[in-house]
């Protein structure tokens, strides 16, 4: 499929009002590039209406036209449709649907296809990451600092959309400050297991203490959230909890996380994480890249496994995850096993032994306020950044 054509389509939506853009963009619209390469392979002599089911809050519409000059126009348009479900092409009045489509020069026929009935919920408040429920990035970006790095999925994500502009990872995975999401989780009304940050570090040495305490402080705020921050700058998150960030780290429904992929990069990190005041201690001890051995989990209150996934993925043997799977057994810590990972991850799946493995330390419910309080709230955090 043409990569400009998928460029365009990105470009447009995000500067023609589609709620779900106003963040980062959900997988679906990523456009896994090996299944819309197939489709387009199937008529590799067609030019193809796609079609994406998913849901709209208003119905606007519009049209551009592209490459006058050239054999073929490209056009799109987007708008809330009703029928089309399935391959009956039977109306059921329910389902809003985005429509692209390459038309050519002489108006010839062109050809649907229905791709799966894709959700495309607002980015940030839902994940695909198992052991969340939603991501938050006040952070975009960051820097290889170690082997589990290599293969980074927010890098490769990212570095995607380098140069589209408006997007927002038009600067690839440089890191910079998005003051403009700080308030996203009080807008957020129904209570939520959030991942900080995963498409960065909120630790990384660029980001300033000021920036830090901010994010913090909103974590704080809206208590009805569950916090997971994790970080491979270990050092800086203890200094930090042992000195600015003392009350957050009281606080039991933020939980701290290090990241953890082997002996010589990860285990030091281990003990950073212990050394520091927090309520909630987290390993996350993904890419596994060899085996653990002996792991220190004193003090520690939650352990997820997993594989890397992608092409370039590096194995990780069975051996090594049970390790960790009787380590966190005798030490009655929680363990949750996130995938085996490699090339197609959803086909190797979940299972360790036969079962899954999807235990969480106990989460703290509390009361979220009215929505007057959670005005006061983000107006607060736009008084400290201007421009969020």
């Amino acid at each position: 499929m043409n990569p400009d054509f998928l460029a365009r389509c990105q470009m447009h939506l995000l500067g023609n009002g589609c709620e779900f853009l106003t963040g980062q963009l959900p997988d679906a619209l990523i456009w896994d590039a090996a299944r819309f390469e197939r489709i387009w392979d199937l008529h590799p002599a067609e030019r193809h209406k796609i079609m994406i089911y998913g849901r709209w809050v208003e119905t606007p519409r519009w049209q551009q036209a592209y490459g006058a000059d050239s054999p073929d126009r490209v056009v799109f348009s987007w708008s809330i449709v009703r029928g089309w479900q399935g391959q009956a092409g039977r109306p059921d009045g329910r389902s809003g649907k985005l429509r692209f489509w390459q038309r050519r020069a002489d108006h010839s026929a062109t050809t649907w296809l229905a791709l799966p009935q894709w959700r495309l919920p607002k980015m940030s408040q839902q994940s695909q990451i198992e052991w969340t429920d939603a991501t938050w990035n006040p952070v975009r970006g960051c820097t290889q600092i170690t082997p589990g790095c290599t293969n980074c999925y927010a890098k490769t994500f990212a570095e995607r959309f380098r140069g589209v502009p408006g997007h927002p990872y038009e600067q690839g995975f440089d890191l910079r400050l998005v003051p403009a999401k700080l308030e996203d989780p009080l807008q957020w009304k129904t209570p939520k297991m959030i991942f900080a940050n995963s498409m960065s570090d909120l630790f990384h040495e660029e980001v300033p203490n000021d920036f830090i305490c901010s994010v913090v402080r909103v974590m704080q705020s809206a208590n009805w959230h569950t916090y997971q921050v994790l970080t491979k700058r270990s050092e800086r998150l203890q200094e930090m909890l042992q000195t600015k960030l003392v009350a957050a780290g009281a606080e039991p429904h933020i939980w701290w996380g290090v990241s953890v992929e082997n002996r010589k990069h990860g285990l030091p990190r281990v003990d950073h994480l212990r050394a520091a005041p927090a309520c909630v201690r987290f390993l996350s001890i993904e890419p596994l890249l060899e085996d653990l051995g002996e792991i220190n989990l004193e003090g520690i209150h939650w352990v997820i496994v997993g594989g890397e996934s992608g092409a370039r993925s590096r194995p990780m043997p069975k051996e090594w995850v049970l390790s960790v799977r009787d380590q966190c057994e005798r030490a009655k810590v929680p363990f949750f096993f996130k995938q085996w990972g490699g090339r197609q991850k959803h086909k190797t799946g979940r299972l360790l032994e036969g079962r899954t493995y999807d235990e969480f330390p106990p989460v703290v419910r509390n009361p979220v306020p009215d929505k007057a309080v959670r005005m006061e709230m983000i107006d607060e955090v736009k008084r400290l950044w201007p421009k969020a």
